[in-house]
């Protein structure tokens, strides 16, 4: 999903403020190792951890 219709919402319009935060937390979001971190998680649990 694009950046600009996350933050259209559903209004219609385009907040330039709201288009940036929306862009700053897809950056945050594609820095983040989600699958690494499950893995992590999973080993732990399994060695008892």
């Amino acid at each position: 999903m694009r950046i600009t219709m996350l933050a259209l919402g559903t209004r219609g319009d385009a907040d330039p403020a709201m288009i940036q935060r929306a862009r700053e937390l897809g950056e945050k979001i594609r820095a983040e190792d989600g699958l690494g971190a499950a893995v992590t998680v999973i080993e732990a649990y399994i060695s008892g951890r």
